[in-house]
């Protein structure tokens, strides 16, 4: 009993493990940096497709080839217009096609069991942010993590200068930054959805989601997002469900930890102030009740950043250029939209997202009864749309993830349904 119980434990751990490396997309310094975690995922996943007895290729799976290869053609049609030949979007197109084999693995290593895919997703975001804290406290293991990672000059002259001021949590992988608050945002999303669907054991989830918005908006402001789709997420889910019987139960835990976190605002104010990290973090409302104006120094510069051509040929097809030659940003903007449409136009844009929006599509058709679950998937779909106004984004890994679980459904549901649409 005591064996089968520790097996349990130690297999719980390793699922955590894989998709803790498959989300922040580690890059390690004893392996070349194009064999970053998601890529050797992505080709273990492969290698247990094409190991199957009967390989099957659904329809769907071949509208997402077809996309890949639609998104290859526009980079060669710009590259040609333009004379100019920037790899970054074909490296780009050929990673997501492993990420999404990296999603299959990912997906049967969970039996194809959604809710414990999304808990597993939860966990390796707490895990990671967890990390991130304990580094933030002890310089020393941040420095001995980030010496097994490859990171690059920039990140090592963005790392030296957090570190020096100490503003922000530092993460793993691509849990630092924009990216590591992005994925915060995912995991509070996610976590609400779980306290949402759980009958019982809420309480360890409620604490795990306080604790990933908490940690999220240190490591990148971008989380307070995810913390505000999140309760939209629980409120209209609480009117869909028609739950009112619970409304005076939210309201008083809502109504304590307000009070908690009140009194601990008004008691340490003084020597929170002190602290380069809050006042970087809460930025936005220190600036509110100051001055009275929303907005921090990052807004201010996303406005300056967003900007568009105005030539025709570069607004259909754009410029073909990602990169200056010294590896500076094109156009020097950092705005998502505005370096798509830059590298290959309004066309380009919409097959960056028209992989999102299919699998979007096909899993709103699988799931058409769970409403909680379309929410959730629409409102992760507002969370992209948004944040490519901050930088480039997108959040394939998740939504792959909701691919496979999405098409096997219906295999395991219905033997005499067709699966391959």
């Amino acid at each position: 009993m005591r064996r089968l119980e520790a097996n349990t434990i130690i297999r719980q751990g390793v699922n955590i493990l894989i998709y803790f490396f498959f989300i922040y997309n580690v890059s390690f310094v004893f392996l070349p940096s194009i064999l970053r975690t998601r890529v050797l995922l992505g080709l273990l996943g492969l290698f247990f497709f094409v190991s199957q007895k009967k390989i099957e290729m659904p329809k769907s799976l071949g509208h997402i080839f077809l996309l890949c290869l639609t998104s290859i053609f526009l980079i060669v049609l710009t590259t040609v217009v333009n004379s100019y030949f920037d790899p970054r979007f074909i490296g780009n197109t050929l990673q997501n096609i492993l990420y999404l084999f990296g999603a299959y693995y990912l997906a049967i290593r969970v039996n194809l069991n959604r809710l414990y895919a999304l808990k597993l997703i939860v966990l390796s975001i707490f895990l990671h942010n967890f990390l991130a804290l304990l580094m933030f406290l002890n310089p020393s293991l941040l420095e001995i993590i980030t010496s097994l990672q490859s990171t690059g000059d920039k990140f090592e002259y963005a790392l030296g200068n957090v570190v020096k001021f100490g503003t922000r949590f530092i993460g793993i992988g691509a849990g630092t930054f924009f990216s590591g608050g992005i994925i915060s945002s995912i995991g509070t999303m996610v976590a609400a959805y779980i306290i949402d669907s759980l009958k019982r054991g809420k309480l360890w989830w409620i604490l795990v989601y306080i604790f990933i918005c908490i940690t999220g908006i240190y490591i990148a402001r971008v989380a307070f997002l995810g913390i505000f789709l999140s309760f939209v997420y629980l409120v209209i889910s609480y009117i869909l469900k028609k739950n009112y019987s619970s409304f005076p139960k939210i309201i008083i835990y809502a109504t304590v930890f307000g009070v908690i976190a009140f009194s601990y605002l008004a008691v340490n104010l003084d020597s929170l102030m002190t602290s380069n990290s809050f006042r970087h973090s809460f930025e936005v409302f220190i600036n509110l009740f100051s001055s009275g104006e929303l907005k921090t120094d990052s807004t201010e510069g996303v406005k300056a950043m967003l900007i568009f051509p105005t030539d025709l040929k570069s607004v259909l097809i754009g410029d073909g250029q990602f990169y200056y030659d010294n590896g500076s940003f094109y156009m020097h903007t950092d705005i998502g939209y505005s370096r798509l449409v830059y590298y290959y136009g309004v066309f380009g844009i919409m097959i960056y997202f028209s992989m999102h929006f299919y699998i979007l599509r096909y899993n709103i058709k699988r799931f058409k009864d769970d409403k909680c679950f379309k929410l959730l998937l629409w409102l992760l779909t507002v969370l992209l749309l948004i944040g490519n106004f901050k930088g480039l984004l997108d959040i394939n890994w998740i939504v792959f993830i909701f691919y496979w679980l999405a098409l096997y459904k219906i295999k395991l549901e219905n033997e005499n349904l067709s699966y391959y649409k």
